[in-house]
């Protein structure tokens, strides 16, 4: 399973979607992420589940950093996600 091995974990590793995330780390850094809903859309392999994955941690994230809205990947949400 190739795709979830290697799969991005910050909204920074993700390619070819710069609109998508800027977006949402927007949104994250406003403290607004949940107040819309998302749809993911597109063809096979375009980072879907990968971000919803990243938006998932970064909105339970306990170190979020509103000024960079990455999630940390160590605290206990993160790593239960991971």
């Amino acid at each position: 399973m190739w795709d979830i091995k290697y799969r991005p974990l910050t909204f920074g590793d993700v390619l070819g979607q710069e609109g998508s995330v800027q977006l949402l780390k927007v949104r994250l850094s406003k403290g607004t992420a949940l107040d819309t809903n998302y749809i993911f859309s597109g063809g096979f392999g375009q980072g879907k589940t990968t971000i919803a994955r990243i938006l998932a941690r970064a909105l339970l994230c306990l170190n979020l950093d509103k000024a960079n809205p990455e999630p940390c990947n160590e605290c206990d949400n993160c790593t239960g996600i991971l």
